[in-house]
């Protein structure tokens, strides 16, 4: 009876000693899956026209994978398509560190719409995605530009009769009218005088609210108003003796707020 005893005793040492040594394999773990989840480009905020050089980047493009973003790099892009510009209005370039960047040609310049790129990504693992990324730029309203008005001739004080001088000199441009954005355009053209009153020919596509007066408002198109500026006369009678410059304000205001404002200066002699 000792003997199956010391016997079952023995069987029951092995066998623990099987499971201490046995069943957590080498110090209980597993190595990891490998990584193999591909980077993914997300959709990159929009840019405003005329924009800077971008890097095309994972931060800028909202790159994602396991990884980590950071651990993301691209590292090619080529420009596919775009929409509102021409292929020529845009390029990519390296910087100084090798990244790709996107900018604008001089022709880009006030153009909006959508350029698709082709980016290549590479994350840490090695993995890498070819995608489509699409960067929206939009419109930015441009304010008007009144033109610049040479030096004029002076005046004599007994000048009583109407001042043309001004004719063909006035006009207002904006670089929104070529993109046919709607409420980026000129709106009015206000002219005011501190002696003296303002007329003009009327047309009928202008309003030309309060014409013959010391401020004159013209309402219109860009061409329409340039139109009537061309007609602008300073009625000059009767003259202060002791001034010794007249002062036109022009003030151009475009249909979203932006404005531009100069004055031209009659000067009178002595």
């Amino acid at each position: 009876a000792g003997g199956v005893i010391t016997a079952i005793l023995g069987l029951g040492l092995v066998a623990a000693a099987v499971g201490i040594s046995g069943g957590g394999g080498s110090g209980g773990g597993s190595n990891p899956p490998p990584d193999t989840s591909k980077p993914t480009a997300g959709t990159p905020d929009a840019l405003n026209e005329d924009f800077a050089p971008i890097a095309i980047n994972a931060s800028t493009i909202k790159a994602t994978d396991d990884s980590g973003a950071n651990q993301i790099k691209v590292t090619a892009a080529t420009i596919k398509s775009a929409t509102g510009f021409d292929l020529a209005d845009v390029t990519i370039v390296p910087d100084v560190n090798g990244v790709p960047t996107l900018q604008l040609n001089p022709s880009g310049g006030n153009k909006f719409g959508t350029i698709v790129t082709e980016v290549q990504l590479t994350d840490a693992a090695g993995n890498t995605n070819t995608q489509d990324v699409t960067f929206t730029v939009n419109a930015v309203n441009d304010a008007p530009v009144n033109a610049e008005v040479p030096a004029l001739a002076p005046v004599s004080p007994a000048f009583t009769e109407q001042y043309t001088g001004l004719q063909g000199l006035l006009s207002a441009s904006d670089a929104d009218e070529s993109t046919g954005v709607d409420g980026h355009k000129i709106g009015t053209v206000q002219l005011t005088v501190n002696e003296g009153t303002l007329s003009v020919t009327d047309i009928p596509s202008v309003s030309a609210v309060t014409n013959n007066t010391d401020s004159l408002l013209l309402t219109g198109t860009q061409a329409d108003i340039n139109t009537v500026l061309a007609t602008v006369i300073w009625n000059n009678s009767p003259l202060n003796a002791e001034l010794r410059s007249v002062n036109v304000t022009m003030t151009t205001t475009d249909q979203a707020g932006a404005s531009d404002t100069d004055v031209i200066v009659i000067p009178l002699t002595l």
